[in-house]
């Protein structure tokens, strides 16, 4: 992983853990439970509850804490993933087109949302950010982020070589 993917990992980790400083927390940061947070499979259920309570409260987010929470939960949703796959098949990327590719590119919120896991065998992409979104967009009727994850993590043991 090259060093800006990696401090961006390492500092949205830290945004989730509620260790960035009060300027930069999560949206109804009260609700998250970070203390449950420890990047196995069943803590997604965490992550699952409080996007319901995101969900409901939606309306009146500061947009840099909307930010905060669709990148820092995605992040811990592809970290869950990544490391709960064989250890070559998931690294993080970014898609091709995406502006931040571009030498002395200046870095946007938007252009957080190209970040992604990039499969070895399958030479494809997984979007964290795409069930985070569903989830706060549709609350309960949006799949879970643990169902998400479980069927990545399925399909990358499957593909994995024996």
């Amino acid at each position: 992983m090259d060093e800006t993917l990696e401090s961006l990992v390492d500092y949205y980790g830290r945004v989730v853990a509620g260790r960035a400083g009060p300027e930069l927390s999560m949206a109804c940061a009260d609700y998250l439970e970070p203390a449950l947070l420890d990047y196995g499979l069943e803590s997604l259920h965490t992550i699952d509850r409080y996007l319901l309570v995101v969900h409901g409260a939606q309306e009146g987010i500061p947009t840099i804490a909307y930010a905060n929470t669709i990148m820092g939960t995605a992040i811990y949703v592809g970290e869950v993933i990544r490391r709960g796959s064989p250890s070559t098949e998931y690294r993080w990327g970014r898609t091709q087109q995406s502006e931040a590719n571009k030498p002395y590119a200046e870095l946007k919120i938007g252009d957080l949302s190209d970040l992604v896991l990039l499969s070895s065998t399958a030479g494809t992409a997984i979007a964290p950010t795409e069930p985070i979104l569903r989830c706060i967009r549709h609350g309960s009727q949006a799949p879970t982020v643990y169902s998400f994850a479980v069927a990545s993590i399925r399909r990358a043991w499957m593909a994995a070589p024996t």
